[in-house]
């Protein structure tokens, strides 16, 4: 945030029941959380103004942008402890959102597993307001699965119940596949953009993607 004039600087966190996953010590949610919060006391540090919207179908939470620590300080409680309504995601509809009650143009950084659909749109509409940076907070069991025999699972956001055979290699070749297919479509949506993504691994330490980034931000 080392510029010469005043910025604001809008964190947007999705806290969808997806984001509650983690396979390690830490959900994709907690990871989230942290990184706001890194976000949002540099941002306060450089003496820009922060705002917070907290998502999941819709907004659930939003904080208009202010400067000083006090505020940050109370962001912050809504971050960590803020118990969300809804379980489902609607990205588009978050950003939607944003550009009502945005005007002035903003950094924006929007922290969420991306596991949505349908928001490629209002996101490229957003990014031509604002300036986007889309953070992706991705668990390894998302991209490889492990042999580890049936396993039972729900659709956290829909409740939907699914058992799988985590022995058969096609059907673990089908769901990594899938989750290929979506990495590279988002890669490509944002190369068409010409938006720099953030990819973070709950199972690694976040710093090195965010410092990896602005660096290249300032190339």
């Amino acid at each position: 945030f080392e510029e010469s004039r005043e910025l604001t600087v809008l964190l947007m966190v999705d806290l969808s029941a997806s984001s509650r996953f983690g396979s390690h010590q830490q959900t994709k949610m907690d990871v989230m959380a942290e990184v706001a919060a890194v976000l949002g006391f540099s941002a306060c540090s450089n003496r820009d103004q922060v705002g917070l919207f907290l998502f999941t179908e819709e907004v659930e939470h939003y904080v208009p942008p202010k400067k000083g620590k006090d505020h940050m300080m109370r962001m912050l409680a809504d971050i960590f402890y803020y118990q969300p309504k809804r379980t489902g995601t609607s990205i588009s509809s978050a950003l939607d959102y944003l550009l009502k009650a945005q005007k002035k143009k903003a950094i924006v950084f929007l922290i969420s597993d991306f596991l949505d659909d349908g928001y490629e749109a209002k996101l490229r509409v957003a990014s031509r307001k604002h300036d986007v940076v889309p953070i992706l907070v991705e668990d390894p069991f998302e991209q490889v699965l492990p042999q580890v025999g049936y396993v039972a699972l729900e659709d956290a956001e829909t409740g939907d119940p699914l058992l799988l055979d985590m022995r058969s290699d096609d059907q673990r070749a089908v769901l990594e596949n899938m989750a290929y297919s979506r990495r590279v479509q988002q890669d490509q949506l944002f190369s068409s953009m010409n938006v720099m993504p953030i990819r973070i691994d709950t199972t690694q330490p976040f710093i090195q993607p965010l410092a990896h980034y602005f660096k290249a931000r300032v190339r």
